[in-house]
């Protein structure tokens, strides 16, 4: 009976401890599984704000940046050099906030207005009845489109559209207003410039006769001068006179200092993507007093084109140089 008692009690331990591993085992993996998890999405956000046309490669997301470029680098050298150590850290770590943390946020509300206006904005179209009936569906998804959106914006939309000052649209042509230099009623057109409607001569125009405006000191949000509005909507056209503006912008060997237009034809020709764009981003790269931070610059928009001619230039370019 001893052994009998024992046998049977020693079974209902060994099935305690069996199920005590189980639960640890269990609890581990659930760990495993949460950390593992976290560590996928911070290294899937990484790798979205290094593809091309993240949102933190646009000044216009990147306040802290900003304003340590504005108040620490220094404008001439030799100070330029000396305040290295100290504006560098400053700027990573301004970076850094900008994109997980102060972008993000500054996001949250544009979410919002487009789960508002893609799910709850009444259309004629859809009429009443439907629209009422599908609550239950839209509120369902809301938190989901929500958070998509709100990943997308912070990752590669951001502002989807320039601050203008409100108000009705002013009167006249937009060559009209290019000639009275009327500030505001350009900003209103080249806010509004994706149906076509201001030629590229204009555009052109606009960006020679503001362009020593753009970089007014004091002037915190460069971006609301007409001259980089009216390169933005240069960005959105193809034509050879398009390409040439950005290419002679790129490639002026007057400009040996990286700036605002050359960020955004360095943008234009990776979104070109050919290998025509290639070339010229290979030439600019070569063109004498560049400096070493215009030439990174280049090289980011090089490393980006996805296109297989246009890295095999990109290739046969830099092994010309390496001999």
């Amino acid at each position: 009976m001893k052994n009998d008692t024992e046998r049977f009690g020693g079974l209902i331990v060994s099935k305690r401890m069996k199920r005590f591993r189980q639960s640890g085992g269990e609890r581990i993996q659930s760990r495993s599984s949460v950390w593992l998890s976290a560590w996928f999405l911070c290294v899937t956000f990484l790798f979205l704000c290094l593809a091309p046309g993240c949102a933190v490669f646009d000044r216009r997301n990147t306040i802290l940046v900003n304003a340590v470029e504005e108040n620490m680098v220094p404008e001439n050298q030799p100070s330029r050099a000396l305040m290295a150590p100290i504006y560098i850290p400053v700027g990573l770590m301004a970076g850094v906030l900008d994109a997980f943390i102060v972008h993000p946020i500054r996001m949250l509300p544009r979410a919002a207005e487009d789960t508002s206006d893609a799910l709850w904005e009444f259309s004629d179209e859809t009429g009443y009845v439907t629209h009422a009936g599908s609550v239950v569906y839209r509120a369902g998804f809301s938190p989901i489109f929500f958070s998509l959106v709100w990943l997308a914006r912070s990752a590669f939309i951001g502002f989807d559209d320039d601050p203008v000052a409100p108000g009705e649209r002013p009167e006249g042509s937009y060559e009209d207003l290019l000639e009275r230099r009327d500030v505001q009623g350009l900003r209103y057109d080249l806010a509004r410039c994706d149906d076509k409607t201001i030629a590229v001569d204009l555009l052109i125009r606009t960006f020679d006769e503001f362009e020593d405006q753009s970089l007014e000191p004091g002037e915190n949000r460069f971006y609301d001068s007409p001259a980089f509005l009216a390169v933005r909507c240069l960005e959105s056209r193809d034509s050879e006179s398009v390409f040439a503006f950005f290419q002679a912008r790129l490639l002026a060997p007057e400009s040996a200092e990286l700036t605002w237009v050359h960020d955004q034809s360095i943008q234009y020709f990776q979104r070109h993507n050919s290998p025509r764009a290639a070339r010229v981003l290979m030439k600019a790269l070569i063109v004498p007093g560049r400096s070493r931070e215009f030439k990174m610059a280049i090289l980011r928009g090089a490393i980006f084109m996805n296109n297989s001619d246009a890295q095999q230039v990109i290739l046969d370019s830099l092994s010309d140089k390496s001999r």
